[in-house]
């Protein structure tokens, strides 16, 4: 279990290597039964600068322990995907992602941080907008998002200020998408390696996947 005395503690020291507007100001923590075991979840709410965003994080082990420093923790930093999470979607691999990570958290221990980033963090009604263009034009997301000039939003400092205010300072990153990795790299950590998350592909989603991959997603589609 996570001490929340050693987290409260924490949060006068995340602002030396995060600014200060990044540390939360509430923080809630719990147990968690999934289909793929039993984890701490922990909540978190940030300020004004984050648009008061509340995230969630799985933990699975002790984030102080000796252990974690020497088999590196493995890491996944999530974006919300309503449309295969809650609704079943079979046109992304996001779902798939998540429940593979669970299952790898829970063997070997780490955190997942789930980030309130829907559709590049463009939002619900942005997603519908693509997935609409999409069926209409006959192209890929990514073009969809390039023609459409939507922006990318995503923003990786809160799920650094969590890491940092957990003091998981070296990790293993469970991704395929190399910006993702660049973008973590640059917020202070000590130690990054980059572990693939790869789920099968369907008929539904390979087109995706392949575009993902002519994109420099590091995956292999199979």
């Amino acid at each position: 279990m996570i001490d929340m005395t050693q987290i409260q503690e924490r949060t006068n020291s995340v602002p030396q290597v995060a600014p200060s507007e990044d540390v939360p100001s509430q923080i809630a923590q719990t147990q968690l039964k999934t289909r793929y075991g039993e984890f701490q979840l922990l909540g978190f709410r940030f300020g004004p600068r984050h648009n008061n965003q509340e995230i969630m994080a799985l933990v699975k082990g002790d984030c102080w322990s000796a252990q974690w420093r020497e088999s590196l923790p493995y890491v996944r930093v999530h974006s919300k995907c309503t449309t295969s999470e809650v609704f079943g979607s079979l046109q992304c691999d996001c779902a798939d992602q998540m429940a593979l990570a669970e299952q790898i958290i829970e063997e070997h221990q780490g955190i997942i941080i789930y980030l309130d980033q829907e559709a590049r963090g463009n939002g619900l009604f942005a997603k519908v907008e693509i997935y609409k263009y999409m069926e209409q034009h006959k192209v890929s997301a990514h073009k969809a998002w390039e023609e459409l000039n939507a922006p990318d939003k995503r923003d990786y400092s809160t799920a650094a200020a969590i890491l940092h205010l957990l003091d998981i300072r070296a990790f293993r990153l469970l991704t395929n998408n190399p910006e993702k990795y660049l973008a973590l790299s640059a917020l202070g950590f000590e130690t990054i390696q980059r572990e693939p998350l790869e789920v099968p592909a369907t008929p539904y989603d390979r087109e995706y996947l392949l575009d993902k991959q002519r994109h420099g997603h590091l995956l292999h589609v199979f």
